[in-house]
């Protein structure tokens, strides 16, 4: 099975930061809110990249027992680097 993403919209899966990477936002212990990008048809992102989304504006979903996550392009405050 795969999802396309529509219009604005990312498809992605959880995404957890490794615990060798230590910052502000990893210690606070606020991090299932990181995906890694998996369908995308807007500029800007593609398969592969780590994003960091505002979850109040996401939409969860699973299937067949795995975890998807849709997120419009507008609810990405910065894409990871480095992880």
């Amino acid at each position: 099975m795969e999802l396309v993403a529509v219009n604005t919209y990312i498809i992605c899966k959880p995404y957890k930061l490794k615990e060798d990477n230590k910052s502000l936002i990893v210690n606070n212990g606020n991090t299932d809110c990181f995906a890694e990008v998996i369908s995308c048809q807007t500029d800007g992102y593609k398969k592969g990249d780590i994003i960091w989304y505002d979850k109040a504006f996401a939409r969860e979903c699973t299937i067949a027992g795995e975890k998807f996550i849709a997120v419009d392009k507008a609810n990405v405050i910065s894409t990871v680097e480095g992880v």
